[in-house]
């Protein structure tokens, strides 16, 4: 080694070596172990990620939604029930509209929570199919075709429901007040069929958007130029 040129002595090998007293603390020394802290993970885009809890609606807005759909889908139905066969029977369908009220708000309550109704997707889909719906129905002309069709089906069955249960139970006739008014049970029973059968219609309607809806996504994402990795 060169002497150096202020005292004479030769350069140690650790000169300028800042963990020459603590050798422990070198973490470039063979064997150190260093500690690296772990990345956060960013859960907004991480797939597995559980969904946020979320506040279920309030039930004043649940009820008047459901009434407010309800009511306006029904005035087709309402319409052509009074002008036929239950002209004389609008407390039964009064009821049968309200029984469907009170099934869709506890549907609605009760399934707040569900992943389902977090799914974007799906939520669209019955905000497509109910809002065709009212605008069906606000159209009369188009609500009342739609509604005869049913409600000639709904008619078919639940007489059929009716007979089958009146030669169970027994029971007087179907028919009353010479042969065109029908009682209140029955009228509040194809109340319910009908319901019922519009709701499978509708659902059939829906699964046709969420194909359509998967169908589009699909094609977004293979029309969509992958970055190079």
């Amino acid at each position: 080694m060169t002497p150096s040129p202020i005292d004479g002595t030769s350069p140690r090998a650790d000169d300028g070596n800042p963990f020459a007293d603590n050798p422990a603390d070198n973490p470039f020394a063979v064997g150190a172990s260093v500690a690296i802290a772990p990345v956060a993970k960013d859960k907004s885009t991480d797939d597995d990620a559980q969904l946020r809890p979320v506040e279920p609606p309030r039930l004043s807005w649940v009820i008047s939604r459901w009434t407010l759909v309800c009511v306006i889908s029904a005035i087709p139905s309402f319409l052509w029930g009074l002008s036929t066969i239950a002209y004389q029977q609008w407390l039964a369908m009064l009821f049968g509209v309200a029984t469907f009220i009170v099934g869709y708000v506890w549907l609605d309550v009760h399934t707040a929570k569900w992943e389902w109704r977090q799914n974007s997707r799906w939520t669209s889909v019955v905000r497509i199919g109910y809002w065709t719906r009212i605008v069906c129905s606000m159209v009369l002309p188009v609500g009342m075709f739609l509604d005869l069709w049913c409600g000639m089906l709904s008619y078919g069955i639940a007489e059929f429901i009716w007979n089958v249960a009146r030669s169970v139970f027994g029971g007087d006739g179907l028919r009353v007040q010479g042969g065109q008014q029908q009682s209140f049970l029955f009228c509040y029973m194809m109340t319910l069929v009908q319901g019922v059968t519009l709701n499978v219609f509708m659902a059939g309607y829906m699964l046709v958007i969420a194909g359509f809806i998967a169908i589009g996504r699909s094609l977004q994402r293979l029309n969509t130029p992958r970055e190079n990795g």
